[in-house]
């Protein structure tokens, strides 16, 4: 039987996890003739390591792979002070990723306690993180694969 990710380990002192995902329909998210996906991941990557309270410790993007070394700090997260979390919640461009909203709409300075909660609880997940990662990245490969669906 299953156990939830919430009740696998300590949250107070987390491990590091190895994440895998695969690409989907035989797409290729490195080599030849996709290699400039690669710079896509890496700057995603980089994105999200300043905004999550989830520690990257190594990764490995193969041909139709993605590896990682991960480490959520969900414990982090809930100690940011309000604006660190709305400042890290519009960094990322999650709310841009999510329903196809406008940068217009992203999160206001002035978002209600209870958006600020869900997002502090979101920004120290490791599922709301590869989401964060993989959903941009997702549209973009399928945009220029004229295709849609999972990636």
């Amino acid at each position: 039987m299953r156990t939830i990710r919430t009740q696998q380990f300590d949250q107070d002192q987390p491990p590091w996890l190895y994440v895998v995902s695969r690409c989907s329909r035989g797409a290729r998210i490195a080599g030849e003739p996709v290699a400039h996906r690669r710079s896509w991941i890496i700057e995603r990557l980089q994105q999200l390591a300043g905004a999550f309270a989830v520690d990257i410790g190594a990764f490995a993007i193969l041909d139709t792979r993605l590896d990682l070394v991960l480490r959520p700090q969900p414990q982090q997260a809930l100690q940011w002070p309000r604006t660190a979390v709305i400042e890290a919640w519009r960094d990322t461009s999650i709310a841009v990723a999510i329903g196809g909203r406008q940068d217009s709409d992203l999160p206001p300075p002035s978002a209600s306690d209870e958006d600020v909660a869900a997002w502090r609880e979101r920004l120290g997940s490791l599922p709301w993180f590869m989401r964060a990662l993989k959903e941009p990245i997702s549209r973009r490969a399928n945009q220029e694969d004229k295709t849609t669906g999972p990636f």
